[in-house]
Protein backbone atom coordinates (compact mmCIF):
# COMPACT_ATOMS: atom_id res chain seq x y z
CA UNK A 1 0.00 0.00 0.00
CA UNK A 2 1.57 3.72 -0.81
CA UNK A 3 1.35 6.53 1.35
CA UNK A 4 -0.29 9.01 -0.95
CA UNK A 5 -1.93 11.63 1.50
CA UNK A 6 -0.09 14.59 0.10
CA UNK A 7 0.40 15.39 -4.03
CA UNK A 8 2.81 13.86 -5.35
CA UNK A 9 3.79 11.76 -2.87
CA UNK A 10 4.42 8.11 -2.70
CA UNK A 11 6.24 7.15 0.44
CA UNK A 12 5.38 3.88 1.60
CA UNK A 13 3.77 3.61 5.49
CA UNK A 14 6.50 3.87 8.17
CA UNK A 15 5.30 0.93 10.57
CA UNK A 16 7.13 2.60 13.11
CA UNK A 17 4.80 5.65 13.11
CA UNK A 18 1.98 3.39 12.29
CA UNK A 19 2.82 1.73 15.68
CA UNK A 20 3.52 4.90 17.58
CA UNK A 21 0.15 5.68 16.83
CA UNK A 22 -1.63 2.36 17.92
CA UNK A 23 -0.19 3.15 21.17
CA UNK A 24 -1.25 7.14 21.32
CA UNK A 25 -4.97 5.45 20.65
CA UNK A 26 -4.56 2.83 23.34
CA UNK A 27 -3.13 5.76 25.74
CA UNK A 28 -6.06 7.50 25.06
CA UNK A 29 -8.37 4.81 25.87
CA UNK A 30 -7.08 4.70 29.41
CA UNK A 31 -6.31 8.61 29.84
CA UNK A 32 -9.03 10.62 32.11
CA UNK A 33 -10.76 13.33 30.06
CA UNK A 34 -8.19 16.14 30.79
CA UNK A 35 -4.86 13.67 29.70
CA UNK A 36 -6.96 12.69 26.77
CA UNK A 37 -7.50 15.95 25.11
CA UNK A 38 -3.76 16.22 24.81
CA UNK A 39 -3.87 13.04 23.31
CA UNK A 40 -6.08 13.93 20.86
CA UNK A 41 -3.71 17.23 20.10
CA UNK A 42 -0.99 15.23 19.35
CA UNK A 43 -2.58 12.59 17.26
CA UNK A 44 -3.75 15.53 15.40
CA UNK A 45 -0.76 17.00 15.20
CA UNK A 46 0.59 13.79 12.22
CA UNK A 47 -2.38 15.53 10.16
CA UNK A 48 -3.66 12.44 7.58
CA UNK A 49 -0.18 10.81 8.37
CA UNK A 50 -1.97 9.56 11.47
CA UNK A 51 -4.94 8.18 9.71
CA UNK A 52 -3.44 4.70 8.95
CA UNK A 53 -2.11 4.42 12.50
CA UNK A 54 -5.67 5.46 13.91
CA UNK A 55 -7.57 2.98 11.40
CA UNK A 56 -4.84 -0.18 12.54
CA UNK A 57 -5.84 0.68 16.28
CA UNK A 58 -9.75 -0.22 15.55
CA UNK A 59 -8.54 -3.67 14.41
CA UNK A 60 -6.18 -3.93 18.09
CA UNK A 61 -8.57 -2.73 20.55
CA UNK A 62 -11.64 -3.24 18.99
CA UNK A 63 -12.57 -4.86 22.34
CA UNK A 64 -12.27 -1.64 24.02
CA UNK A 65 -13.61 0.45 21.41
CA UNK A 66 -17.53 -1.44 21.37
CA UNK A 67 -18.49 1.80 23.16
CA UNK A 68 -20.88 4.44 21.34
CA UNK A 69 -19.00 7.07 22.91
CA UNK A 70 -15.74 6.19 22.23
CA UNK A 71 -16.77 4.84 18.26
CA UNK A 72 -17.80 8.27 18.04
CA UNK A 73 -14.63 10.15 19.65
CA UNK A 74 -12.11 8.37 17.25
CA UNK A 75 -14.47 8.34 14.29
CA UNK A 76 -14.59 12.23 14.67
CA UNK A 77 -10.89 12.17 14.78
CA UNK A 78 -10.69 10.48 11.69
CA UNK A 79 -13.19 12.64 9.84
CA UNK A 80 -11.03 15.67 10.94
CA UNK A 81 -7.46 14.10 9.78
CA UNK A 82 -9.11 13.12 6.14
CA UNK A 83 -11.62 16.42 5.78
CA UNK A 84 -11.05 17.00 1.61
CA UNK A 85 -7.96 14.74 1.43
CA UNK A 86 -9.65 12.21 -0.83
CA UNK A 87 -6.99 9.87 -0.87
CA UNK A 88 -7.86 9.56 2.95
CA UNK A 89 -11.38 9.69 2.76
CA UNK A 90 -10.68 6.41 0.01
CA UNK A 91 -8.85 4.80 2.66
CA UNK A 92 -11.61 5.14 5.27
CA UNK A 93 -14.50 3.76 2.57
CA UNK A 94 -11.90 0.92 2.39
CA UNK A 95 -12.08 0.97 6.08
CA UNK A 96 -15.69 -0.19 5.74
CA UNK A 97 -15.61 -1.80 2.18
CA UNK A 98 -12.92 -4.75 3.14
CA UNK A 99 -12.94 -4.94 6.72
CA UNK A 100 -15.04 -8.36 7.90
CA UNK A 101 -14.97 -6.92 12.11
CA UNK A 102 -17.89 -4.88 13.14
CA UNK A 103 -16.17 -2.42 15.47
CA UNK A 104 -14.07 -1.15 13.22
CA UNK A 105 -16.17 -0.92 10.04
CA UNK A 106 -18.73 0.93 12.44
CA UNK A 107 -16.34 3.68 13.19
CA UNK A 108 -15.03 4.39 9.51
CA UNK A 109 -18.53 4.30 8.16
CA UNK A 110 -19.44 7.19 11.14
CA UNK A 111 -16.17 9.09 9.66
CA UNK A 112 -17.67 8.99 6.31
CA UNK A 113 -21.31 10.29 7.08
CA UNK A 114 -19.40 12.70 9.64
CA UNK A 115 -17.45 14.06 5.96
CA UNK A 116 -21.06 14.38 4.39
CA UNK A 117 -19.40 11.48 1.95
CA UNK A 118 -21.61 10.09 -1.29
CA UNK A 119 -20.61 7.02 -3.21
CA UNK A 120 -19.26 7.56 -6.52
CA UNK A 121 -20.72 5.18 -9.41
CA UNK A 122 -17.39 2.94 -9.25
CA UNK A 123 -18.38 2.98 -5.18
CA UNK A 124 -21.52 1.68 -5.52
CA UNK A 125 -20.08 -1.02 -7.70
CA UNK A 126 -17.56 -2.06 -5.45
CA UNK A 127 -20.64 -1.78 -2.54
CA UNK A 128 -23.02 -3.99 -4.41
CA UNK A 129 -20.19 -6.75 -5.12
CA UNK A 130 -19.34 -6.73 -1.23
CA UNK A 131 -23.01 -7.07 -0.97
CA UNK A 132 -23.13 -10.19 -2.60
CA UNK A 133 -20.07 -11.56 -1.41
CA UNK A 134 -21.69 -10.97 2.58
CA UNK A 135 -24.55 -12.62 1.26
CA UNK A 136 -22.98 -15.58 0.46
CA UNK A 137 -21.11 -15.65 3.69
CA UNK A 138 -24.39 -14.95 5.64
CA UNK A 139 -22.83 -11.68 7.14
CA UNK A 140 -26.00 -9.94 8.21
CA UNK A 141 -24.05 -7.55 9.77
CA UNK A 142 -21.74 -6.86 6.86
CA UNK A 143 -24.75 -5.87 4.67
CA UNK A 144 -26.22 -3.81 6.93
CA UNK A 145 -23.18 -1.63 7.20
CA UNK A 146 -22.58 -1.52 3.53
CA UNK A 147 -27.05 -0.60 3.13
CA UNK A 148 -25.38 2.11 5.01
CA UNK A 149 -22.90 3.75 2.64
CA UNK A 150 -25.07 2.61 -0.32
CA UNK A 151 -28.08 4.54 0.66
CA UNK A 152 -26.05 7.91 0.54
CA UNK A 153 -26.41 7.92 -2.82
CA UNK A 154 -30.30 9.00 -2.23
CA UNK A 155 -31.38 7.40 -5.26
CA UNK A 156 -34.60 5.02 -6.00
CA UNK A 157 -32.58 2.66 -7.24
CA UNK A 158 -29.98 2.27 -4.38
CA UNK A 159 -33.80 2.71 -2.29
CA UNK A 160 -35.45 -0.74 -3.61
CA UNK A 161 -32.46 -3.07 -3.68
CA UNK A 162 -32.49 -2.23 0.45
CA UNK A 163 -36.11 -2.35 1.28
CA UNK A 164 -35.94 -5.64 -0.83
CA UNK A 165 -33.22 -6.74 1.43
CA UNK A 166 -35.00 -5.07 4.54
CA UNK A 167 -38.34 -7.03 3.56
CA UNK A 168 -36.56 -10.59 3.17
CA UNK A 169 -35.14 -10.25 6.56
CA UNK A 170 -38.30 -8.90 8.38
CA UNK A 171 -40.12 -12.49 6.73
CA UNK A 172 -37.11 -14.43 8.17
CA UNK A 173 -37.80 -12.83 11.66
CA UNK A 174 -33.84 -11.53 12.11
CA UNK A 175 -33.24 -8.95 14.36
CA UNK A 176 -31.07 -6.87 12.10
CA UNK A 177 -34.17 -5.58 9.58
CA UNK A 178 -35.05 -3.12 12.61
CA UNK A 179 -32.03 -1.07 12.14
CA UNK A 180 -31.95 -1.57 8.58
CA UNK A 181 -35.69 -0.22 8.10
CA UNK A 182 -34.31 2.50 10.42
CA UNK A 183 -31.36 3.47 8.19
CA UNK A 184 -34.10 3.56 4.90
CA UNK A 185 -36.46 5.98 6.67
CA UNK A 186 -33.79 8.33 7.36
CA UNK A 187 -31.97 7.98 3.78
CA UNK A 188 -35.20 8.78 2.40
CA UNK A 189 -37.73 10.69 4.55
CA UNK A 190 -39.45 11.52 1.53
CA UNK A 191 -40.35 8.17 0.74
CA UNK A 192 -41.60 6.94 4.33
CA UNK A 193 -44.73 6.11 3.08
CA UNK A 194 -43.79 3.63 0.67
CA UNK A 195 -41.13 2.23 3.55
CA UNK A 196 -43.35 1.91 6.26
CA UNK A 197 -45.62 0.83 4.01
CA UNK A 198 -43.95 -1.86 1.86
CA UNK A 199 -42.06 -3.36 5.66
CA UNK A 200 -45.36 -3.33 7.61
CA UNK A 201 -47.17 -5.36 4.88
CA UNK A 202 -44.16 -7.89 4.87
CA UNK A 203 -44.40 -8.00 8.66
CA UNK A 204 -47.74 -9.31 8.44
CA UNK A 205 -47.01 -11.77 5.71
CA UNK A 206 -44.48 -13.96 8.24
CA UNK A 207 -46.56 -16.23 9.25
CA UNK A 208 -50.76 -16.27 9.70
CA UNK A 209 -50.53 -14.51 12.74
CA UNK A 210 -47.51 -11.92 12.74
CA UNK A 211 -49.88 -9.37 12.38
CA UNK A 212 -50.19 -9.24 16.55
CA UNK A 213 -46.38 -10.67 17.17
CA UNK A 214 -45.18 -8.59 19.59
CA UNK A 215 -41.40 -9.33 18.90
CA UNK A 216 -41.61 -8.27 14.92
CA UNK A 217 -43.54 -5.06 16.27
CA UNK A 218 -40.64 -4.42 18.77
CA UNK A 219 -38.01 -5.35 16.06
CA UNK A 220 -39.06 -3.10 13.39
CA UNK A 221 -40.55 0.18 16.06
CA UNK A 222 -37.78 0.02 18.87
CA UNK A 223 -34.88 0.97 16.42
CA UNK A 224 -36.61 3.60 14.70
CA UNK A 225 -35.20 7.63 15.91
CA UNK A 226 -37.12 10.52 16.84
CA UNK A 227 -40.35 9.69 14.58
CA UNK A 228 -40.99 13.39 12.71
CA UNK A 229 -43.89 15.26 13.85
CA UNK A 230 -44.76 16.12 9.90
CA UNK A 231 -45.90 11.99 10.01
CA UNK A 232 -49.30 13.77 11.27
CA UNK A 233 -49.55 16.46 9.56
CA UNK A 234 -48.59 14.95 6.17
CA UNK A 235 -50.81 11.95 6.84
CA UNK A 236 -47.86 9.59 6.51
CA UNK A 237 -48.95 7.74 9.70
CA UNK A 238 -52.48 7.43 8.97
CA UNK A 239 -52.63 6.50 4.90
CA UNK A 240 -49.56 4.16 5.65
CA UNK A 241 -52.07 2.50 8.18
CA UNK A 242 -54.95 2.58 6.26
CA UNK A 243 -53.22 0.71 3.33
CA UNK A 244 -51.16 -1.75 5.37
CA UNK A 245 -54.22 -3.01 6.94
CA UNK A 246 -56.44 -3.01 3.99
CA UNK A 247 -53.73 -5.00 2.53
CA UNK A 248 -53.32 -7.47 5.57
CA UNK A 249 -57.26 -7.85 5.34
CA UNK A 250 -57.10 -7.77 9.51
CA UNK A 251 -58.26 -5.48 12.10
CA UNK A 252 -54.77 -5.93 13.67
CA UNK A 253 -51.30 -5.18 13.14
CA UNK A 254 -49.25 -4.74 16.53
CA UNK A 255 -46.62 -2.93 14.29
CA UNK A 256 -48.62 -0.10 13.08
CA UNK A 257 -50.30 -0.27 16.78
CA UNK A 258 -46.73 0.20 18.19
CA UNK A 259 -45.82 3.14 15.80
CA UNK A 260 -48.51 5.04 16.94
CA UNK A 261 -47.61 5.13 20.12
CA UNK A 262 -43.67 5.85 19.01
CA UNK A 263 -45.04 9.01 17.59
CA UNK A 264 -47.17 10.39 19.78
CA UNK A 265 -44.73 9.81 22.48
CA UNK A 266 -41.64 11.37 20.16
CA UNK A 267 -44.14 14.63 19.51
CA UNK A 268 -45.16 15.29 22.64
CA UNK A 269 -41.74 14.70 24.22
CA UNK A 270 -39.60 16.46 22.07
CA UNK A 271 -42.20 19.54 20.95
CA UNK A 272 -44.63 19.61 24.06
CA UNK A 273 -45.81 23.16 23.29
CA UNK A 274 -46.80 22.56 19.57
CA UNK A 275 -47.75 19.23 20.55
CA UNK A 276 -50.64 20.70 22.64
CA UNK A 277 -51.43 23.48 20.21
CA UNK A 278 -51.70 20.55 17.46
CA UNK A 279 -52.89 16.89 19.40
CA UNK A 280 -56.55 18.28 19.01
CA UNK A 281 -56.58 18.96 15.25
CA UNK A 282 -54.64 15.70 14.34
CA UNK A 283 -57.21 14.07 16.18
CA UNK A 284 -60.09 15.66 14.04
CA UNK A 285 -57.91 14.69 10.92
CA UNK A 286 -58.33 11.12 11.97
CA UNK A 287 -62.00 11.36 12.79
CA UNK A 288 -62.56 12.69 9.12
CA UNK A 289 -60.82 9.63 7.66
CA UNK A 290 -63.73 7.49 7.94
CA UNK A 291 -65.14 6.41 4.72
CA UNK A 292 -67.61 3.66 4.07
CA UNK A 293 -64.95 1.21 2.06
CA UNK A 294 -62.61 1.59 5.10
CA UNK A 295 -64.46 1.08 7.82
CA UNK A 296 -62.50 -1.32 9.56
CA UNK A 297 -58.97 0.21 8.59
CA UNK A 298 -59.86 3.62 10.37
CA UNK A 299 -61.64 1.77 13.38
CA UNK A 300 -58.39 0.15 14.04
CA UNK A 301 -56.53 3.74 13.35
CA UNK A 302 -58.68 5.43 15.61
CA UNK A 303 -58.05 2.51 18.28
CA UNK A 304 -54.38 3.12 17.97
CA UNK A 305 -54.65 7.02 18.78
CA UNK A 306 -56.64 6.77 21.83
CA UNK A 307 -54.37 3.99 22.84
CA UNK A 308 -51.26 6.06 22.06
CA UNK A 309 -52.92 8.98 23.90
CA UNK A 310 -53.69 6.59 26.78
CA UNK A 311 -50.52 5.69 27.61
CA UNK A 312 -48.98 9.32 26.99
CA UNK A 313 -51.56 10.62 29.54
CA UNK A 314 -54.01 12.22 27.56
CA UNK A 315 -57.02 11.06 29.33
CA UNK A 316 -58.57 14.35 29.82
CA UNK A 317 -58.90 14.47 25.72
CA UNK A 318 -59.93 11.10 25.57
CA UNK A 319 -63.17 11.58 28.13
CA UNK A 320 -63.70 14.52 26.13
CA UNK A 321 -64.25 12.88 22.95
CA UNK A 322 -66.37 10.36 24.57
CA UNK A 323 -69.31 13.10 24.04
CA UNK A 324 -68.38 13.17 20.16
CA UNK A 325 -71.72 13.52 17.80
CA UNK A 326 -69.53 10.60 15.28
CA UNK A 327 -70.64 7.32 17.55
CA UNK A 328 -67.73 5.31 15.85
CA UNK A 329 -65.85 8.06 17.40
CA UNK A 330 -67.02 8.43 20.71
CA UNK A 331 -67.16 4.51 21.54
CA UNK A 332 -63.46 4.48 20.73
CA UNK A 333 -62.48 6.94 23.22
CA UNK A 334 -64.86 5.24 25.67
CA UNK A 335 -63.00 2.11 25.35
CA UNK A 336 -59.78 3.19 26.06
CA UNK A 337 -61.45 5.19 29.24
CA UNK A 338 -61.88 1.14 30.06
CA UNK A 339 -58.25 -0.10 29.69
CA UNK A 340 -57.28 3.55 31.89
CA UNK A 341 -59.92 3.23 35.06
CA UNK A 342 -58.12 0.78 36.93
CA UNK A 343 -55.63 3.59 37.04
CA UNK A 344 -56.58 6.80 36.24
CA UNK A 345 -60.00 8.32 38.62
CA UNK A 346 -60.61 10.97 35.26
CA UNK A 347 -61.43 7.98 33.60
CA UNK A 348 -64.11 6.06 36.24
CA UNK A 349 -65.61 9.35 36.80
CA UNK A 350 -65.91 9.43 32.61
CA UNK A 351 -67.52 6.44 32.65
CA UNK A 352 -69.60 6.95 35.30
CA UNK A 353 -71.48 9.76 33.48
CA UNK A 354 -71.49 8.24 30.29
CA UNK A 355 -73.11 5.38 31.76
CA UNK A 356 -75.78 7.43 32.88
CA UNK A 357 -76.43 10.24 30.18
CA UNK A 358 -75.79 7.41 27.00
CA UNK A 359 -76.66 4.04 28.08
CA UNK A 360 -76.52 2.36 24.23
CA UNK A 361 -73.10 4.00 23.53
CA UNK A 362 -71.75 2.81 27.19
CA UNK A 363 -72.95 -0.71 26.45
CA UNK A 364 -71.18 -0.40 22.99
CA UNK A 365 -68.13 0.27 24.61
CA UNK A 366 -67.90 -2.25 27.32
CA UNK A 367 -68.85 -4.77 24.74
CA UNK A 368 -66.04 -4.00 22.22
CA UNK A 369 -63.56 -3.63 25.57
CA UNK A 370 -64.39 -6.94 26.71
CA UNK A 371 -63.76 -8.64 23.23
CA UNK A 372 -60.30 -6.18 22.84
CA UNK A 373 -59.32 -7.27 26.70
CA UNK A 374 -59.71 -11.28 26.51
CA UNK A 375 -57.11 -11.69 23.38
CA UNK A 376 -53.49 -12.31 23.68
CA UNK A 377 -50.91 -11.09 22.54
CA UNK A 378 -48.53 -14.16 21.24
CA UNK A 379 -45.15 -13.56 22.19
CA UNK A 380 -42.59 -15.18 19.51
CA UNK A 381 -38.86 -14.88 19.74
CA UNK A 382 -37.07 -13.14 17.33
CA UNK A 383 -33.76 -14.69 15.77
CA UNK A 384 -30.42 -12.91 16.62
CA UNK A 385 -27.74 -13.50 13.75
CA UNK A 386 -24.15 -12.81 13.98
CA UNK A 387 -21.86 -11.22 11.72
CA UNK A 388 -18.47 -13.04 10.65
CA UNK A 389 -17.04 -10.97 13.90
CA UNK A 390 -19.18 -12.58 16.17
CA UNK A 391 -20.60 -9.59 17.34
CA UNK A 392 -24.44 -8.31 17.82
CA UNK A 393 -25.34 -5.32 16.09
CA UNK A 394 -25.95 -2.32 18.10
CA UNK A 395 -28.11 0.42 16.64
CA UNK A 396 -26.60 3.92 16.04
Amino acid sequence: MNKVFEPGEMEPVDPSRVIEIQEKVKELLEANQQRSEGIKEEISAYGAWALPGLINATYVWMHDMENEQRQAMLAGMMASLARENMPAIDLLFRGVLDTPFEVPRSIARLALEQLGWKPSEKNVQQIEKQIALCRELNDVQGRLDLYALLLRTGNDRELDIALNECKQWVKGSLRPAGDLFALLLQAFPDRAEKTLSEVFVAAALVHSEAYKDKAIADMLVNPLPLIPSQWFGDGVLLNTSIRVLQRVGTHRHTGIEYLWERAVRDFKQSDPDRWRDQFSAIGEQIQKAWKPTIDDAVQSVYRYWFEALGGNDEIGYIAQETHSKSELWAVSAAVQLFFSERSDERAQRTLRELKAENQARYRSAISRYEIMSQKLKPRTETRSVSSTAGLDYKAR
